[in-house]
């Protein structure tokens, strides 16, 4: 399987790039194949961008991610997400995309619901530190 995890990692050890607060405005994405356990970093080519109208899909299509792993995301991302098939887990307190990928295989990550994601940038992880720490 293919998970994409939004990471303000621009290069580095993608597994231990930190997840970022929000998925639309995330500087780049972690791809991990879970069957070849790799981590590549890929740029966010959307990543500027006015509330409600990221773009970060064009990052992601030609990765054929199956699954995304954020700290939060909007309701119209998350519904154009699904269209496409991509199932949507919230990071529940996972700090890299390693540990991300650890919750979601021992099935302790839950689908993000239309009710979870939001509707503002607030409540995610913490992009002007860093830390990938959720807030």
């Amino acid at each position: 399987m293919r998970i994409g995890i939004p990471t303000n990692a621009k290069s580095g050890s993608g597994n231990e790039a930190p997840v970022y607060g929000h998925f639309g405005s995330a500087p780049g994405f972690v791809i991990v194949d879970t069957e070849k356990e790799t981590f590549e970093i890929v740029e966010n080519a959307g990543k500027e961008h006015e509330h409600g109208h990221c773009d970060p899909f064009q990052s992601l299509q030609a990765q054929s991610v199956e699954a995304l792993i954020t700290g939060g995301i909007g309701r119209r991302a998350l519904q154009l997400l699904r269209e496409q098939g991509i199932k949507v887990y919230g990071a529940q307190g996972e700090r890299t995309a390693a540990e991300a990928v650890k919750g979601f295989r021992d099935g302790r990550l839950q689908e993000i619901s239309f009710d979870d994601a939001c509707a503002h940038h607030e409540g995610h992880v913490d992009p002007r530190d860093g830390t990938g720490a959720v807030t």
